[in-house]
């Protein structure tokens, strides 16, 4: 994970500088890549509360990873792929023994957006700088995979639970060079109601 964080910093550091890419190009372009990498907030979890005849009590989580790609197929719409990882777990011992649970949920799926800043811009005429920002809607299809895993004294069980995913998200992009930038979403996501992240367009 530190060696990724390094190589997208270095990837934006490089081509933010002077004489790199200095055709200024549009937030959102036809033909080109879009690999995006954030964190989903505002997400369902449960986390129980610690009890007085609780002890040794650890909770442990993973924070909710989105990484998708798009490609962007004409000047409107773009497709790609999407994935998703969060994992939680607690622990505690009673006079009984020891207890432990986890979860971990996955999500993996198809994306499909609309991007429509220039068409504000054309029917409204509000000026947004579409060669930085780039807004889109999202309509999200997978599939959700959630494993849960569960430990008492005499206990050991694990169950695994499988559905489909529909969803829509309203995004915004703000590109920082002609290859890299910043986006925030809203909506039904996979993991949680608002996902924040980096861009790197190639």
């Amino acid at each position: 994970m530190k060696r990724l964080i390094i190589l997208i910093v270095l990837f934006a550091s490089v081509h933010s500088l002077p004489g790199v890419n200095d055709a200024r190009a549009q937030a959102y372009t036809s033909g080109k890549l879009y690999v995006n990498a954030g964190v989903s907030f505002i997400y369902n979890g449960y986390r129980p509360n610690s009890l007085w005849y609780w002890n040794n009590y650890k909770y442990s989580f993973t924070p909710p990873l989105i990484l998708s790609v798009e490609k962007g197929i004409t000047d409107l719409f773009s497709a790609g792929v999407y994935a998703t990882h969060r994992s939680y777990s607690w622990s505690y011992t009673t006079e009984l023994g020891e207890y432990e649970n986890s979860h971990t949920r996955m999500s993996f799926g198809g994306r499909f957006s609309f991007h429509y800043a220039d068409l504000m811009n054309e029917l409204l005429d509000i000026g947004i700088p579409t060669d930085k920002v780039d807004l889109y809607l999202t309509g999200i299809l997978g599939l959700n995979v959630h494993k849960h895993s569960d430990k008492e004294p005499s206990i050991r069980r694990t169950t695994r639970d499988y559905g489909f995913f529909i969803g829509p998200i309203l995004g915004a992009r703000y590109m920082l060079s002609n290859n890299f930038g910043v986006y925030i979403e809203g909506g039904r996501g996979s993991l949680g109601a608002a996902n924040l992240g980096i861009t790197i367009k190639l």
